[in-house]
């Protein structure tokens, strides 16, 4: 049905049609009777008339028909709930309905004119491209933008029109946060269907409202589900503690517990549940099966306490259980033993058959301190070569003693290794709870300190605590503190003691050795520092610097005086295990220019147990430099060792000496060695000769060379290089040449 207005308009349009029909058919009547001009004028004239007050009253009409079609139109655009805007062709709002206003947050006074650029998010200025497209194109567009300044999500769609655009706007906000809060319901119960996870919920009353998650059936989920919590925890202490956490919880904390149900450990995170408005009303638990997880940690406790190996407790099982150990000693009034077990000389064997050898002894001796400790003892390997033995109980010192003793009765048989017989011997060092120690710290330290007293004693036995002991091996420390440093800052000296001819007491050789002057303690001779150089691993540094100062003033005298004399350099077994000995001895010479001949190294006997050692002392050999074995017949002297070395002469040993002219058996010793010698082809060199009795008798022997206080004393290089320059004067009968000499050298 048409509207009423539109009827009416088209009454009144029929009626003036009519009016001027009839106006037309008077005036052509008149016209074709002859009428009047003056009749056909007011005929003329009425129509014209009627027919300017028809166009008058249908051109009103028609205006006021579209007037009210836009307002019906406009508010049509207005009473749509969704927003509504018209883009003009000049990219400009041409109106706008309520609804847009607040979804561009803009009203319409403000928005009539502008720009759309001007006003669209920056986010969504992709909009712009796609509003040209539409209208270029003519082809309507929907997408779904998300403001981000709003956090809205909006339905547009663009429909074109002749010069204009439509736009209409949709806040589908609520529609959107649903189906994503949907998506993530679906997840969380995908997720927890996955995981090895519960979520549950209890009451006030601690009964299960809820089980959820993979391990619901697992846990019997619909037996749980209305009965009290914890029914299901195995162990009674741990269902009362478990109640007391989940109290908390309802307390408004936040808890955490573990409790084992069904043989699985189970881990708790429980937090106080509430409703929209706030209201406590139970708790909500996260239950995660941690089983593997602290069996894991479990097993990796047990490796942080256990020494891989040997498989003993390590250090840290001892300073665990050590101080337990002596509480209960405490309260028992009983004693308790400590055992400090270093191993003698285990980084010779490390450096020379390698760390594999070295382990596998190490293994041995675990098993073997196992089997004669069995239930007796405790034994823990505290690091490197040592062990630590704790004895619960054990009655007295001489108790203790008589286990160390049968500690290093073990050490007595071979260790067989890669077909190899190693033969090893220990040192230990005992203290007493509570005789010597109150702590478990001193306890160790003090078997510790007790333990380097019997190295210095001359290492494989046994040595108990006493009060001094600590002190001693404090000061140790210190010195080998100190020792290292003693180079950079200048404190070593070096010495020579000449070694003369025979026949002719005449200079031939001079034997370098070092001092060391201690800022505190004055000079310290080598026997007091050398072993803690040796342990420490200084004395190579230290041996390079006696090589160099010393090749350095055997080069110097050659030139000015004496051009057959040679040096001799003591080494230590440790500077044949560096890789580079040979090398840095050939690099010295070449420094200084002195002759390889002209070089005596002194090495002793038990060289020749380290098979490196003896292929180091072989490349040194075939370098032309001279090999001495000193101290010869008081270590691992035999004929098989002596055929082994590259030797050139040997020293015998001054305790021999001291006694040769009053003790039958020095003197037999003596006379067998240098009949070896001679037999052999090598140098005699007799040290240590400080009375005329003992030249004479070194005289008959038919010795080479002698060395000793008789003849000269140790002296500074300027004095060696004027009495070697004096010794050629007076031989050739002139003057002596002038010879600059530093004596402070």
């Amino acid at each position: 049905m048409k509207p009423a207005a539109q009827a009416g308009m088209n009454t009144r349009i029929v009626i003036l049609a009519v009016l001027v029909a009839l106006c037309f058919l008077a005036f052509f009547v008149a016209a074709t009777e002859r009428a009047e001009p003056l009749v056909l004028a007011i005929y003329a004239a009425a129509g014209s008339i009627v027919i300017c007050v028809a166009a008058k009253l249908l051109v009103s009409d028609g205006i006021a028909s579209i007037r009210g079609l836009t307002e019906r139109g406009y508010n049509v655009v207005e009473s749509i709930p969704d927003g509504f805007f018209i883009i003009d062709k000049d990219w400009r709002f041409s109106h706008v309905n309520e609804r847009a206003e607040e979804l561009l947050r803009k009203d319409a006074g403000q928005l009539i004119g502008m720009r759309v650029q001007e006003v669209l998010d920056p986010l969504a200025s992709d909009l712009v491209p796609e509003m040209l497209s539409v209208r270029g194109q003519g082809v309507p567009l929907e997408r779904l933008q998300h403001f981000q300044s709003t956090d809205r999500w909006i339905e547009i769609r663009m429909q074109p029109a002749r010069d204009e655009l439509l736009v209409h706007l949709r806040d589908v906000t609520e529609r959107k946060n649903s189906e994503l809060l949907l998506k993530t319901s679906a997840s969380l119960r995908l997720l927890l269907s996955q995981m090895p996870a519960v979520v549950w919920t209890v009451d006030r009353d601690l009964r299960l409202t809820s089980i959820r998650g993979a391990a619901e059936q697992r846990l019997c989920a619909d037996d749980l589900v209305g009965g009290p919590y914890g029914a299901s925890i195995d162990d009674p202490d741990q269902r009362r503690a478990a109640l007391l956490e989940l109290r908390r919880a309802l307390g408004g904390e936040a808890v955490r517990y573990e409790t084992r149900q069904n043989g699985r450990w189970l881990q708790n995170d429980v937090e106080p549940l509430r409703d929209a408005e706030g209201t406590l009303t139970g708790a909500i638990g996260v239950m995660l099966d941690v089983t593997d997880v602290r069996e894991s940690a479990e097993r990796f406790s047990r490796l942080a306490r256990q020494d891989v190996m040997t498989q003993l407790p390590n250090r840290l099982a001892l300073e665990e259980s050590l101080s337990a150990i002596l509480d209960d000693a405490a309260a028992k009034k009983g004693p308790v033993a400590a055992l400090f077990i270093d191993i003698d000389r285990f980084k010779t064997i490390n450096d020379t058959l390698g760390h594999r050898v070295g382990d596998e002894l190490l293994r041995g001796i675990a098993t073997r301190l196992q089997e004669r400790l069995i239930n007796r003892a405790s034994i823990f390997r505290s690091g490197g070569d040592e062990f630590v033995v704790i004895i619960d109980g054990i009655g007295d010192q001489r108790s203790v003693v008589s286990v160390a003793m049968g500690v290093l009765a073990t050490f007595q048989e071979p260790f067989v290794i890669d077909s190899r017989e190693l033969f090893v011997t220990a040192s230990i060092g005992t203290s007493l709870f509570p005789q010597n120690a109150r702590t478990a710290e001193e306890l160790i330290a003090f078997a510790d300190s007790a333990m380097y007293s019997a190295k210095e004693a001359g290492r494989n036995n046994v040595k108990s605590y006493d009060g001094t002991m600590h002190a001693n091996v404090l000061e140790r420390m210190s010195l080998e503190q100190d020792l290292r440093q003693a180079l950079t800052r200048g404190e070593l000296q070096l010495l020579f003691q000449p070694i003369v001819d025979v026949l002719t007491k005449r200079i031939v050789t001079a034997e370098a050795l070092v001092r060391w002057q201690h800022p505190t303690l004055g000079e310290l001779l080598p026997e007091v520092f050398i072993p803690i150089a040796e342990e420490s691993g200084t004395i190579v540094e230290m041996s390079r610097w006696v090589l160099k100062q010393a090749c350095s003033t055997a080069a110097r005298i050659r030139q000015m005086a004496a051009p057959e004399f040679r040096v001799s350099v003591n080494l230590s077994p440790r500077d044949f295990y560096e890789q580079d000995c040979a090398a840095t001895i050939g690099a010295v010479l070449a420094e200084t220019g002195l002759p390889a001949r002209a070089l005596e190294l002194e090495v002793t006997e038990n060289i020749v147990l380290n098979d490196l050692a003896v292929a180091t002392l072989l490349r040194i050999h075939a370098m032309g430099v001279q090999i001495v074995v000193d101290d010869f017949g008081k270590g691992y002297s035999s004929l098989s060792y002596i055929k082994r070395l590259p030797v050139h002469a040997i020293k015998i040993d001054k305790g021999f000496i001291d006694d040769v002219t009053r003790d039958p058996y020095d003197q037999g010793i003596v006379k067998a060695i240098a009949t070896l010698a001679q037999t052999l082809g090598l140098r005699v060199i007799a040290e240590g000769i400080e009375t005329e009795s003992q030249w004479e008798f070194v005289r008959a022997l038919r010795c080479d060379q002698a060395q000793g206080y008789l003849f000269h004393r140790p002296m500074p290089r300027g004095d060696l290089m004027a009495s070697i320059a004096a010794q050629e004067s007076a031989q050739s009968g002139s003057s002596p040449r002038v010879v600059p000499i530093n004596r402070a050298l």
